[in-house]
Order: structure tokens, then C-alpha cells, then sequence
């Protein structure tokens, strides 16, 4: 759920600076649309890991390359149609929409350290308030 939010959201704003035609809500959509196959793989992937020995394990990777691959694409179709892009503008916008999910993911890091640190050192200031009271 994070890393779809982190994708539809650096889409959104690497689209946004390229002109893309799409809205956050066709973004959501058409992206929720794209990991089905990736979904399913997963579950047909546990699926089969219960009745395949170690030695069959190239089925299991067949299954899973597969649906990754036709996420992959559909991703790529999607992004192209949805923001109506040429194949140059939607490889740049991708790779841009990864670069900018690295961005958010270290924004959200640095968020969840302040707002750890802010609650230690409200903890502590109470802390010595009440010792300060008791003595």
C-alpha cells in the first residue's frame, strides 16, 4: 500500500511538471488496473509452491517473471495513455516517478525520525517535570 501510494503520487507530480493529461484519480485507477496481474501471480504462486518440490522451482520463477513482466508493461501502457505520452516521454516519466518515490521514501524517513525524536523529548521534558515536582 505504501509503495502504490508512493508511486501514484510521484507519478502524479513528475506528470504534472511534464504536462501529463492525467488526473491523481485516472492515475489511481489505471495503476490499480496494471498490478492485477502481479496480484494474481502472487497468489498462484503460493498456490503451486505447495504441491511443487525444490527441483520444480522453475515454474514457480516462470509464474512469477511472467506476471512482473505484464505488470511492467501494462504499467508502461498505462502511464502512455493515461498522460497521452510518447514512448520517450513515458520511459523519462517512469524513471522519473522512480527517482521521485526514492525522494518521497526519504521525506517519509526523516518525517517518521522528527516525529520519534519530538515524542522522546516531550517524554523526557514531562519526565523531569515530575521529578522536579516530587523533590
Amino acid at each position: 500500500a505504501v509503495l502504490f501510494f508512493m508511486w501514484t503520487v510521484g507519478n502524479w507530480s513528475v506528470c504534472c511538471l511534464l504536462d501529463g493529461k492525467g488526473t491523481f484519480r485516472n492515475i489511481c485507477h489505471v495503476c490499480a488496473y496494471a498490478v492485477i496481474p502481479y496480484i494474481i501471480q502472487n497468489f498462484i504462486t503460493a498456490l503451486i509452491s505447495h504441491f511443487l518440490i525444490y527441483d520444480e522451482k522453475f515454474f514457480i520463477d516462470a509464474v512469477m517473471i511472467t506476471g512482473i513482466i505484464w505488470s511492467a508493461l501494462m504499467m508502461f501502457m498505462a502511464v502512455k495513455s493515461v498522460h497521452q505520452y510518447s514512448a520517450r516521454k513515458t520511459v523519462l516519466a517512469l524513471v522519473l516517478t522512480f527517482v521521485s518515490m526514492i525522494i518521497i521514501g526519504f521525506i517519509m524517513i526523516l518525517l517518521f525520525s522528527l516525529i520519534v525524536r519530538m515524542c522522546s523529548f516531550i517524554y523526557t521534558v514531562f519526565s523531569e517535570i515530575i521529578y522536579r515536582i516530587r523533590t
